[in-house]
């Protein structure tokens, strides 16, 4: 059950199921500690993809500090996605929040898909995604491409990458399985005369 109290400085402080999502006590200065601790790995990327809403507190700080930037946050309990739908409590208007029903159907979002064929960098907030860590965990592997099930869907996304593998070599491998670059340069056409450059390009998908 999700609850919602006031601390002493009246901020807002979200709890599920007894256990907070954010600090008690100053959840403001927790989430500009967040942003600060993942900034290196966002700054050359267009667009952000948050795991984890929580209490949103880091969502509107990391707004905050990349104005410029597409955010994606991603959020998998319906309650506290209907709880910042309805209230909301903090100002994330600028954020694209997106509710995770299955995951086949996340590639079909505008907003995923857009920052899919461009640069973009994954994130997850842990204080927000302690209760559905298994989800999130393999919801962060598909997007970086880490299995043979992803790269399949990614790179179909993708214009500059279509044409890299044979995807429905790609499809017939073991989707869970985690894909390695033997299993991409199997499912390469051997014809291609560019190959070696193509080799780098999905290399370079593969260890975001």
């Amino acid at each position: 059950m999700l609850t919602k109290s006031l601390n002493a400085k009246g901020q807002f402080v979200l709890s599920w199921q007894g256990h907070l999502l954010c600090s008690k006590y100053n959840p403001i200065a927790e989430a500009q500690s967040w942003v600060k601790s993942v900034e290196p790995q966002i700054l050359n990327k267009k667009h952000i993809i948050v795991l984890g809403l929580g209490a949103g507190y880091h969502v509107f700080e990391l707004s905050k500090l990349f104005p410029h930037k597409k955010i994606i946050v991603i959020e998998i309990d319906q309650d506290i996605f209907d709880f910042h739908q309805k209230y909301n409590s903090i100002d994330i208007s600028k954020v694209c929040s997106i509710r995770l029903g299955e995951r086949s159907l996340l590639v079909k979002r505008t907003a995923i898909r857009k920052a899919l064929r461009e640069s973009y960098g994954v994130l997850v907030h842990k204080p927000s995604c302690r209760f559905n860590s298994v989800d999130y965990g393999e919801l962060k592997s598909f997007l970086l491409g880490r299995s043979c099930d992803s790269v399949n869907s990614l790179f179909s996304i993708r214009d500059d990458l279509v044409d890299i593998v044979n995807l429905k070599k790609m499809s017939s491998l073991s989707q869970d399985k985690l894909v390695s670059i033997k299993d991409v340069l199997r499912c390469m056409p051997l014809s291609n005369d560019q190959k070696e450059f193509k080799v780098f390009r999905a290399l370079g998908e593969l260890i975001k």
